[in-house]
């Protein structure tokens, strides 16, 4: 009878150890680095940013809202973001000693805020699971590097204790997701672009846009004929053809039979091509029916 009495007491006490959660107070000490370094923004008075550093509690895992702040106030500081670049800063040896104690005390919270007792406890989707959820249900394959890091014990990676969810994860899912639910409305935007085939026909659509054309080409070449015409009339006589000579020199293309139709408004006497509906020379040459093949 006294052994099994001993065994229950033994039981109770063993049981009650193992009940008692971990410590995760950030010690006192490391208040002076708050006064020194932080309070003068962020105190009960300022509270700059909307951040009260002077009433945020050392019992690390007293609430999921204080680890969240706690794990800000790590980001912040070992990011170099505070304290400013204009303001005092914290000294290679304080901050690292602070953090690596931070980040232990961090970790032991985590393990406070994520121990149920046994009872099941809503949990989060980890990376695999919701790659492969936003899959089925979209048809979209997404990257989920960018969500939280699986936590497990061992080589699971499904243990709801471990799968705990702050603010800001949520986001990093949301953000994740709108993403997935974009590309899900354009993939299904483009099957209802059905292909379509459109029938031009030459007769309708081709042959009297070329027709114009034609019609336009030989109407410039017939102009340029007859003002061509005029200009060899009037440039046949002794003083043209001394000029020719002189502007030749100074202008060698005024030798070619066509490039030199170009420059005829520098010869006095000779008809405007204006009269035969061109901008000036240099345009009607462009009508002439050998242009293409002048170089």
């Amino acid at each position: 009878m006294k052994k099994i009495v001993y065994f229950l007491c033994a039981l109770s006490f063993g049981l009650s150890v193992q009940a008692a959660p971990p410590d995760a107070q950030l010690p006192k000490k490391h208040l002076q680095l708050f006064k020194t370094y932080c309070f003068e923004c962020h105190d009960s008075l300022m509270e700059e940013g909307d951040v009260n550093l002077e009433e945020l509690p050392f019992n690390i895992s007293k609430d999921l809202k204080t680890a969240e702040m706690w794990q800000k106030v790590l980001n912040a500081i070992n990011s170099g973001e505070m304290p400013p670049e204009d303001e005092k800063q914290i000294t290679k040896e304080e901050k690292t000693v602070f953090l690596d104690d931070l980040s232990n005390h961090l970790v032991t919270a985590r393990k406070v805020l994520s121990d149920t007792g046994g009872v099941i406890t809503m949990r989060r989707l980890n990376r695999r699971e919701y790659g492969n959820t936003i899959n089925d249900l979209l048809g979209v394959k997404v990257d989920t590097q960018s969500l939280p890091a699986d936590g497990g014990g061992g080589t699971f990676d499904t243990v709801g204790g471990s799968q705990f969810i702050s603010s800001d994860q949520i986001e990093q899912y949301l953000k994740l997701g709108r993403v997935a639910i974009d590309e899900a409305f354009e993939r299904r935007a483009m099957q209802k672009r059905r292909p379509s085939i459109v029938r031009a026909e030459p007769e309708v659509h081709i042959n009297p846009a070329n027709e114009k054309l034609v019609k336009r080409i030989e109407d410039n070449q017939a102009r340029f004929s007859r003002w061509k015409a005029e200009v060899d009339k009037a440039i046949a006589t002794p003083a043209q053809q001394k000029r020719i000579k002189e502007l030749t020199k100074q202008n060698n293309q005024m030798a070619h039979p066509i490039h030199f139709y170009k420059f005829v408004d520098l010869l006095e006497g000779v008809p405007k091509a204006k009269k035969f509906g061109f901008k000036d020379s240099f345009e009607a040459t462009l009508s002439h029916p050998d242009w293409d093949r002048s170089e």
